[in-house]
């Protein structure tokens, strides 16, 4: 199986004022094409820092991060922008939506950056529209539909130019509970049937239960690692929860 993501031995200080604090420390780890990967932590442990770092959002102190086999530290600012650009999606909590644009044209922004051809932006972006449900609402401005269509929406815009990997930063962090289980069927959905490869970080016991596998990280170190296998959502969501609530000293409320 192909290695989408792969960082070795990467390390993340922060200098303040000279004081100086490793938020990342010698972290290895690696995505193969079609997982569904989930990264939890309690707050503060360093587990938004790696998603930043391992989507280009944020720099490296140490070590290496490839992608595609190609080495992400490496690149300038101006291949950088061209890289995530083709190759990297991203889903953020806030979704991230251009409110002057239609759900269609938000949808389709990806693909006009890259200059695809106005034929095969509507093609793609009705195709993905219907599978997620939203295509009933593609004429509709952002502030018009409801969070869990927004989001929906967001999903749609970062897959739709086919990247090697999506990034989900607490995807379903503002959405109610019946749309973020409509949400993260959908992602599940496009994992299994699509081999989409995606990495999440989620405070949610819930949300991780959806993954195939589940990296626990603590005190910016790797602290466990958890795979579904042929566990059910409900066994699976119950290792997660004794994980976080040993990591947590015993409260797991305070950590998801």
């Amino acid at each position: 199986m192909k290695t989408i993501l792969e960082a070795k031995h990467i390390s993340k200080v922060y200098d303040t004022g000279g004081n100086k604090f490793e938020a990342l420390k010698g972290i290895n780890l690696q995505v193969k094409e079609g997982e569904f990967v989930g990264i939890m932590g309690p707050s503060g442990s360093g587990k938004t820092t790696l998603l930043n770092v391992l989507s280009t959002i944020d720099n490296i102190s140490k070590g290496e991060i490839l992608i595609d086999e190609k080495d992400i530290v490496k690149m300038d600012d101006d291949k950088l922008a061209l890289f995530r650009r083709d190759h990297l999606g991203f889903i953020f909590q806030d979704y991230n939506l251009l409110d002057t644009l239609t759900v269609r044209e938000n949808i389709a922004l990806p693909l006009a950056l890259s200059k695809v051809k106005a034929s095969e932006v509507d093609f793609r972006v009705l195709e993905i529209a219907k599978k997620f449900g939203i295509d009933h609402i593609l004429e509709q401005y952002p502030y018009q539909v409801s969070g869990g269509q927004k989001q929906r929406c967001a999903v749609a815009r970062a897959i739709v130019t086919n990247p090697s990997i999506i990034f989900g930063d607490e995807p379903t962090g503002a959405l109610d509970s019946k749309s973020a289980t409509d949400l993260l069927e959908s992602m599940k959905s496009l994992n299994e049937h699509d081999q989409v490869t995606i990495l999440m970080v989620t405070h949610d016991a819930f949300a991780a239960s959806y993954c195939k596998r589940v990296i626990f990280i603590k005190d910016g170190e790797l602290y466990k690692e958890l795979h579904r296998s042929r566990l059910t959502r409900k066994q699976f969501f119950q290792q997660v929860v004794d994980v976080m609530s040993a990591i947590s000293g015993g409260s797991v409320n305070e950590a998801i």
